[in-house]
């Protein structure tokens, strides 16, 4: 059984019946908008939308309902070379002090009615399509990155129906920071959860990926509410440490690497001390104003944990979204794991819901590692197991590769790293070359007490455990 077949249709969605689920919809080259060195020279000036004067091609930052250029006149370029404004305080000052003076909300539109407008305008976004195309190739046309406004609507129902620190956190105005390995139903869902509980959106957009940020403004400007919402790009952290640095501003953002690189610990430490400046904060009439300090407002980096899979009647409780699997097929079941974890629909492995950790009952383990290791060969000569391009760069912040660092965690903690996923081609004559880039590691001796086989996820990376079974599949071998 290959793991090549025809894949006219969605492979999660032909195991999702068997899973119970449905999966809910990348880095960036080294040599692309990490170019702090230089800026990109602009093109002739053409003639925005909306106004009839010349205006500079990077003015793609929206404030006031204007698309304007950065503060400071500088830009980086996009994987296709297109110019984007390298926003920096100023131009976070600029968007605060426009979405402050946007009266108090009355009749707000429905979340379907948001969701529906946000699914046409992303759906209907050439240049959105062409940028997608181009850097992801035939990844682009999976339902990750086609929303419809039932799946926006639902993610937005996920997060009202979440714990508190699963919803998007309240506030006067919300940073909403994107990123590209979440899905497009679910980065429209976090703006229209803020923006339905009366807040203004300030849209920070990932550098990879510019135009989806441009694509939610226009859907929800149709829809009404684009007084209440700004857009910013940058290809540094300058915009999200200016932010973390003013605590009255709720911040909501993505960042898969956050933990590895340290990045959460440097914005908490920002937060933390500006919330002893009194310089930083507001000075409006607020309840309790002038008998006790006014509460910081929350700080959320998410860092996606990945999905649970388990092999056969795993005695851990796992939840409702875990994939289960049936054990005595080991190499169907391995299968199923690979494309859960690297396939397409998981962008190689780093999208926010790819296969994390697999928990493999103990008397199927042996069975099942050596029919996940045959899988793993086979996939590592399937191009629809490659990663998009953008991810096998070296994440959010500089420094060693992602998978560099998970693979020091790894080995640091004892687990045993069995699988090193690399690109695998033919001279020209016919002999097999391996690539020297490493696409995604699978560790096996995993323990729940390790850092890999908890709460930590590291896109690209799979953990193996080995689970005690239910005792009612225990006792019958």
């Amino acid at each position: 059984m290959t793991l090549s077949p025809d894949r006219s249709s969605s492979p999660a969605s032909r195991d999702a019946a068997s899973a119970g689920l449905v999966a809910f919809g990348a880095g960036i080259d080294e040599g692309g908008t990490r170019s702090n060195q230089a800026t990109v020279p602009a093109p002739r000036p053409s003639r925005c939308a909306e106004h009839s004067a010349p205006c500079s091609p990077a003015a793609k930052n929206v404030i006031a309902g204007r698309r304007v250029p950065s503060a400071s006149g500088h830009t980086f370029a996009d994987g296709t070379g297109t110019p984007w404004p390298r926003s920096g305080g100023p131009d976070l000052e600029a968007a605060l002090d426009a979405l402050r003076t946007v009266p108090v909300a009355g009749t707000a539109p429905t979340t379907h009615a948001l969701a529906e407008r946000v699914a046409e305008a992303l759906s209907d976004d050439a240049a959105l399509r062409d940028q997608l195309a181009d850097e992801l190739g035939p990844a682009s046309s999976i339902d990750r990155f086609a929303p419809s406004a039932r799946a926006i609507a639902e993610s937005v129902d996920t997060f009202a129906r979440g714990r508190r620190f699963d919803d998007v956190p309240e506030g006067e105005v919300v940073v909403v920071g994107l990123h590209w390995s979440e899905s497009f139903a679910r980065s429209g869902a976090r703006a229209i959860r803020a923006l339905s509980r009366g807040a203004s959106a300030l849209l920070l957009s990932d550098p990879r990926c510019p135009q989806l940020a441009l694509g939610l403004y226009e859907g929800l400007a149709a829809a009404g509410v684009g007084e209440r919402v700004a857009v910013l790009h940058d290809d540094g952290l300058d915009v999200l440490r200016a932010v973390a640095e003013r605590p009255s501003i709720a911040v909501d953002a993505v960042r898969p690497y956050a933990s590895i690189d340290g990045l959460r610990g440097r914005l908490t430490a920002l937060r933390e001390a500006a919330e002893h400046d009194p310089a930083t904060l507001p000075d409006d009439e607020w309840f309790g104003h002038g008998v006790v300090a006014r509460p910081a407002a929350p700080l959320r980096i998410r860092i996606p944990t990945g999905r649970d899979v388990t092999v056969g009647d795993v005695a851990e409780r796992l939840g409702d979204e875990a994939v289960r699997l049936d054990a005595s097929d080991p190499r169907a079941a391995a299968q199923v794991a690979v494309e859960r974890a690297f396939g397409r629909d998981a962008l190689g492995g780093f999208a926010d819901d790819a296969a994390a950790r697999l928990h493999v009952e103990r008397h199927a383990f042996s069975r099942f590692s050596e029919s996940l290791l045959q899988a793993l060969e086979e996939a590592d000569e399937d191009p629809w197991f490659d990663p998009p391009r953008w991810a096998l760069s070296h994440g959010d912040t500089p420094g060693s590769p992602p998978l560099a660092r998970g693979r020091r965690i790894g080995l640091d903690e004892g687990a045993t790293l069995v699988h090193e996923r690399r690109a695998v081609d033919a001279d020209d004559a016919g002999r097999r070359r391996t690539q020297p880039d490493v696409r995604g590691l699978v560790f096996t001796n995993v323990e729940q007490r390790m850092r890999l086989g908890g709460a930590l996820r590291v896109p690209g990376i799979v953990a193996l455990l080995r689970c005690a079974g239910t005792s009612s599949s225990d006792s019958s071998r």
